[in-house]
């Protein structure tokens, strides 16, 4: 801002890039569901993993067959939707918690 008697002029660029605001509430909270999807997800697949590991050792010391298998295609897919839908749902209860209806226009 300029004294009184100054022949400068300010821009409005300059003295919005001078200042610096906190981000609105609703990117603070859609960052932070998303860091705990991405946890959440991340956590999944490393259990997933390592249940699949166990049952190729297991079939590799012939403690079980390759039918008795632990790990199959619908015990993943089970595993990466259950975490899906729980993040969703903490999702969908932390919006409607934080925000109002009428007031999401975006």
């Amino acid at each position: 801002m300029s004294e009184p008697g100054s022949d400068r002029t300010v821009s409005l660029d300059e003295e919005e890039g001078r200042i610096h605001l906190d981000p609105p509430l609703h990117v603070v909270v859609a960052t932070e569901i998303l860091k705990l999807f991405r946890w959440s997800l991340r956590g999944t697949l490393v259990f997933v993993a390592l249940m699949a590991a166990v049952d190729a050792f297991f079939i590799h010391q012939k403690i079980i067959t390759p039918e008795q298998r632990l790990m199959t295609g619908s015990i993943v897919l089970t595993f990466v939707t259950a975490t899906v839908v729980q993040v969703g749902a903490a999702l969908a209860a932390i919006v409607f918690a934080v925000f109002k209806h009428d007031k999401i226009t975006e």
